[in-house]
């Protein structure tokens, strides 16, 4: 419906156009015009395109090789709460930050301007998996509320899940700052390349695993989201823009590892009292956060700031 509309509003603007004599001048000017347009954003969309693939294609495999409950589980992770997760913390900022930085060079900034930068990144880092991994390990207290009391056998389902896809939004300025930066390509070559080793693992699972279980699909889209939000992209940004605080990407990468093998025994419930514990392993996982990896209270800009603020 959406093509046909563009199509006929394209040809009744090229028939008032041809009709007072100006057609073929006008839309020689407009293909000259958008053309390098189109090829300069098209990397971008293969890159949109990749990511939709991975996720949107396991859904339709979903649904059609296991019963519809498992299905409609899938499909609430995949594409409900990933939305939730992505308007919350990414929504806001998206349209902002690639019209204020594409008119500079992050990196030829000096190490004085480099300094907002890295902590502004770091917090938001924090911030999105901090958050994301307390919604985790609280699954057991707000999904019987939300989907029923039934859905307590695939709480490691979720609560793996929402670690994984939290860690997928804490790279998203890093993927705008690549970007503006003028490094789309080299975004989208990895993440093209990323995508296609998980739609061959995807289509050998099944092919060879015909009674394969929803484990192994989203063993793949974690093994996905860890090696390309957690790996790749913080190593390109970290190249191509801006060096982040020595060491950090690593402990953030093992605080990632340890959350998920966590929620995976909490979900399990391989631990009595799993469900009371959960929210007490959160708030312990946070603690270790701000003390062992990222604390802005020790960051020298975040500091300064609070000074000039009590000072005023």
């Amino acid at each position: 419906v959406f093509v046909v509309f563009m199509a006929v509003r394209q040809a009744f603007y090229d028939i008032v156009l041809f009709y007072h004599g100006r057609g073929k001048k006008f839309r020689c000017a407009m293909i000259a015009q958008e053309l390098p347009t189109f090829f300069e954003s098209l990397p971008l969309s293969l890159k949109s395109l990749s990511v939709y693939s991975v996720f949107r294609l396991t859904v339709i495999v979903v649904n059609r090789i296991f019963t519809p409950e498992i299905a409609a589980i899938y499909s609430i992770l995949i594409v409900t709460i990933r939305g939730y997760i992505t308007q919350l913390f990414v929504s806001v900022i998206r349209p902002m930050i690639v019209p204020l930085t594409a008119s500079v060079n992050i990196a030829d900034f000096n190490e004085v301007r480099k300094v907002p930068v890295v902590s502004a990144l770091n917090s938001f880092d924090s911030i999105v998996v901090t958050s994301t991994v307390m919604l985790a390990f609280l699954v057991p207290w707000w999904l019987p509320f939300w989907l029923g009391a039934d859905m307590v056998e695939y709480l490691p389902v979720f609560m793996v899940g929402i670690v994984a896809l939290g860690l997928e939004a804490s790279t998203a300025i890093k993927n705008l700052l690549l970007i503006s930066q003028g490094h789309g390509l080299a975004l989208t070559r990895l993440t093209v390349i990323c995508a296609a080793v998980f739609l061959v693992y995807m289509t050998i699972v099944c092919l060879l695993l015909p009674n394969s279980s929803l484990f192994w699909l989203l063993a793949g889209v974690l093994l996905f989201v860890s090696f390309l939000s957690g790996v790749q992209i913080p190593l390109l940004f970290r190249r191509l823009v801006l060096s982040e605080e020595n060491g950090i990407l690593w402990k953030r990468l093992f605080f990632y590892i340890v959350c998920l093998s966590l929620s995976l025994v909490f979900g399990i419930r391989l631990i009595p009292f799993s469900d009371k514990l959960g929210p007490i392993v959160g708030i312990v996982m946070l603690l270790i956060h701000i003390l062992c990896i990222y604390n802005p209270l020790k960051d020298d800009f975040w500091r300064a700031k609070l000074r000039s603020l009590a000072k005023r």
